[in-house]
């Protein structure tokens, strides 16, 4: 998500339960060409969408909230600690804007607590209209519940189980390596003409013209 977004996230999530707050011709103007949102920030902003998009079905994955608090342990919170998130934002618009909306996050979730997760669950149930919310259950259902809520066919082979700590913290790796190579380029722009202009100098006094 680009920090043009991030900055939106930031925004419609400060603006929740105000006058402020995000209506449907906002998230149009954000979301209008997307079939479907996920996670974080969507997740902050249920009330909102629902009340903007009344048709849309939900989907909420649930699972044991031990388990969960446990994978936030092994996942979120140890690279929350990587020192790179101190120095990166410095550099990097899009990484500040992504920190400025993972505290939000963070805001909301009460540190990822699992009376947090539990406040959200019974939230989205409170809701989302009756026949418009389905509870997936993680190592329990699969392509059948999840195809017969969203009428579409069920594809062959068994449901993904993924629950890797690993990969979660690499898809943040080839985040991080994105915003950097991003941040070079930009000041690779921003530096070249300095560049060209005191090498052009330096060749010219090099000749002997002043």
């Amino acid at each position: 998500m680009p920090a043009r977004d991030l900055a939106i996230a930031v925004e419609a999530i400060d603006a929740r339960n105000t006058e402020r707050a995000y209506g449907i011709a906002e998230f149009d103007k954000w979301i209008g060409d997307y079939d479907s949102v996920c996670d974080t920030p969507m997740n902050l902003l249920v009330k909102e969408l629902i009340e903007a998009y009344p048709e849309a079905k939900v989907i909420l994955t649930t699972r044991d909230p031990a388990k969960w608090r446990k994978s936030i342990e092994n996942s979120i919170l140890i690279i929350d600690k990587w020192r790179v998130w101190g120095y990166l934002p410095l550099i990097s618009p899009d990484c500040a804007a992504f920190i400025k909306m993972m505290h939000k996050m963070d805001e909301v979730m009460d540190g990822y607590s699992i009376a947090a997760l539990n406040r959200h669950n019974a939230g989205i149930r409170e809701v989302v209209p009756k026949g418009k919310l389905l509870e997936f259950t993680l190592g329990e259902d699969g392509w059948k519940e999840l195809c017969e809520f969203i009428e579409l066919p069920q594809p062959e082979g068994e449901f993904p189980n993924v629950n890797d700590g690993k990969l979660f913290a690499t898809m943040h790796v080839v985040l991080i390596n994105i915003w950097v190579i991003k941040a070079l380029k930009d000041a690779a722009v921003r530096v070249a003409p300095w560049a060209i202009l005191l090498g052009s100098m330096w060749f010219v006094k090099r000749l002997g013209y002043f």
